[in-house]
């Protein structure tokens, strides 16, 4: 490769890392989820139990982790924000280290870690999820790390990575229930080696019975606090039928189409790697989990783009050999025209990244940081979820967004009490979270529910302030 292609690619790379840094401040895409977790983990630190005590439908692990930073940092959502997402960003730069290892020990060559980061880079559910306080950031660094190690047992068939790599996949699991989804794959790889060689069998038999005493703890903890059945409600059946039912969703479709092209040159970019390399059984596995990744999103309706992120990682790392081929040593003639299409594809998804960075930045967050730092001094009730008061005092079962509260309660009706005008009338929060698009849309709702929805009286004693936040009228003059 020629020094001016080498140089061209090298800052290519280097603005992309320059726009995911930026993210880490300003992307504001997903910001109520960041919020949401923060809030959570507070509950957390405060002694309050998921699923018992309030209403969540993800995996705990990571409100516990955080929990404890929580009851030592300031009540400042700009300083909790920026610490949460730089430990969001130091787990990604952690999981592409282990990328790394993989294409180093595994494909063979350490390099292809350059050509994977260009191909991952251009797509901007990266940039904004590199760094988003999620559950979704630390599930797929432990699956890495297991993925690695896995690998690692698959080369020797010692026992020892075996374990570690079912431990790390456990974990995994622990912070997103999804997790299960891209770890049942590797069964096939198993059974192979099993067919192959039965020691394998025995020992998946050992590599389990850690995992198995640890989530058989975790489950008696659950019985203990009375959670499990609300657990298995809130976390799988509310989770399967979230899509049909809620309200955010039901308009949603696929964005599989808007990557098509891309997801389709992964599949052309497999053929070609493993005709080229057909004993690689570790590019083989990627693939199969590749396969797999696409063909759940299909099944399952992909609403966001940033739920295709595994998907487009493993794109980029079948993708990233045949992109060194081409600039390696394909014919001069082909090569100049498919470095030209290459470059013409990374130019035009940076611009796009960095004015989608630019439309979607959260300064609205940091010229009223004051107004959401300081609205733990009287109770707010949560309506939809735009900002998230995280240090304010748990009033309610329901902290997220009542349109998954009226899923929750047109399943389950656990909390056939809770109404939102009484709590309004009852707190008198001085500040509301409503967007009143979603209540204009109300007539094309699934399920009607007055307890969830605001009552015009109520609203009328409060001032629009912000987009989807409201004032209570009588607070203005103190």
């Amino acid at each position: 490769m020629s020094k001016s292609l080498k140089y061209t690619l090298y800052g290519i790379l280097i603005l992309d890392i320059i726009g995911i840094l930026l993210s880490v401040p300003f992307s504001s895409t997903l910001l109520m989820d960041n919020l949401e977790h923060l809030r959570m983990s507070y509950l957390v630190s405060q002694g309050y139990v998921p699923y018992r005590d309030f209403f969540e439908h993800h995996h705990p692990l990571l409100w516990y982790m955080f929990a404890p930073f929580m009851k030592i940092l300031p009540h400042n959502i700009i300083t909790v924000l920026f610490i949460a997402r730089f430990s969001a960003l130091i787990a990604r730069v952690i999981m592409f280290y282990f990328i790394y290892l993989i294409f180093k020990r595994f494909f063979g060559d350490g390099t292809l870690i350059l050509y994977f980061m260009l191909i991952v880079f251009s797509f901007y559910p990266i940039w904004y999820g590199f760094s988003y306080f999620k559950p979704d950031v630390f599930e797929l660094l432990f699956f890495f790390i297991g993925l690695y190690l896995f690998f690692m047992y698959m080369h020797s068939l010692k026992i020892i990575y075996l374990i570690a790599s079912a431990l790390c996949f456990m974990v995994s699991f622990l912070f997103l229930q999804t997790a299960i989804f891209s770890i049942l794959p590797l069964s096939v790889i198993l059974i192979y080696f099993a067919k192959k060689n039965p020691k394998v069998t025995a020992d998946i038999l050992i590599a389990s019975v850690l995992p198995i005493l640890i989530l058989s703890g975790i489950a008696l903890y659950m019985y203990e606090n009375e959670v499990i059945r609300r657990y298995y409600d809130l976390n799988w059946t509310f989770n399967r039928n979230i899509f049909d039912l809620c309200d955010d969703f039901i308009d949603f479709s696929s964005v599989i189409p808007y990557y098509i092209v891309q997801l389709f040159m992964g599949i052309v970019s497999l053929m070609w790697v493993i005709k080229k390399d057909r004993d690689n059984k570790y590019v083989q596995t990627v693939g199969l989990l590749y396969i797999f990744s696409i063909a759940e999103h299909t099944f399952f309706v992909t609403t966001n783009a940033h739920y295709l992120i595994l998907t487009l990682i493993y794109c980029s790392m079948i993708i990233a050999p045949v992109m060194k081929q081409i600039f390696c040593s394909v014919k001069k003639q082909s090569k100049n025209r498919a470095v030209f299409y290459i470059f013409s594809y990374l130019f035009v998804y940076i611009i796009f990244n960095f004015t989608g960075l630019w439309l979607w930045n959260n300064n609205e967050l940091f010229r009223n940081r004051k107004i959401f730092s300081n609205y733990d001094k009287s109770p707010i009730v949560n309506i939809d979820n735009t900002y998230k008061f995280i240090w304010n005092k748990h009033v309610s079962y329901y902290e997220m967004r009542n349109t998954l509260h009226k899923v929750d309660d047109y399943l389950f009706h656990t909390h056939p009490e809770y109404d939102i005008n009484e709590q309004i009338k009852q707190y008198k929060p001085e500040y509301l979270e409503y967007d009143v698009t979603l209540a204009q849309k109300h007539q094309r709702y699934k399920i009607k529910n007055g307890r969830f929805e605001i009552s015009l009286k109520n609203l009328q004693e409060y001032e629009q302030i912000y987009p989807n936040l409201w004032r209570r009228k009588d607070t203005f003059s103190q």
